[in-house]
């Protein structure tokens, strides 16, 4: 349950799996969600407490699988569904899989990822005032930046393609 608190920090420690991430919307609990897995080795750790009138929600995988690599067939989903009643500052270490956060609706405060292998897709929620910094290895990163939302870009692409839209003015090297 979500308490009495009046933020949310989310630290989401993932090893290998596919995650998606959206609004909860209303509600009593910080977060919902589910784990499917085909691995007995790979379970989720999940804890949360109270800090003063801070809620701390951590979310890990814990254990190792040899059979886990680019080409194995061991399956792991997490599908989560994050409060949108209090601001929530995020960190998300993400090592092999697709990343899905679709924060829309959500009262983000800050966001930071630090991703391994894979594709990193973020969508950020279409008012607010918050920093994002994401660091991705080897994959693909895909910021939506909502219309209605005001944004400074800063980046280091390296060896990547970069696709900015034509709204975006400009401004330095590299921004």
């Amino acid at each position: 349950r979500l308490g009495d608190v009046k933020a949310l920090e989310v630290n989401l420690k993932l090893g290998v799996m596919e995650t998606k991430l959206d609004a909860l919307s209303g509600g009593d609990y910080a977060v919902k969600g589910t784990y499917k897995t085909s691995s007995d080795n790979l379970k989720l750790d999940v804890n949360y407490e109270t800090r003063g009138d801070t809620g701390v929600l951590t979310i890990s995988q814990q254990g190792r699988d040899e059979r886990l690599d680019l080409t194995s067939n061991v399956i792991n989903r997490l599908n989560l569904g994050l409060t949108d009643q209090v601001p929530v500052d995020m960190v998300v270490e993400a090592g092999v899989g697709e990343v899905t956060l679709d924060l829309t609706g959500i009262n983000l405060r800050s966001l930071q990822i630090k991703a391994g292998v894979g594709s990193l897709n973020i969508i950020l929620p279409e008012q607010g005032n918050f920093e994002v910094n994401a660091d991705a290895g080897i994959g693909s990163v895909d910021l939506t930046v909502p219309e209605s939302l005001e944004a400074r870009v800063e980046y280091d692409s390296g060896l990547s393609d970069l696709d900015i839209p034509n709204r975006f003015k400009k401004a330095g090297e590299d921004v």
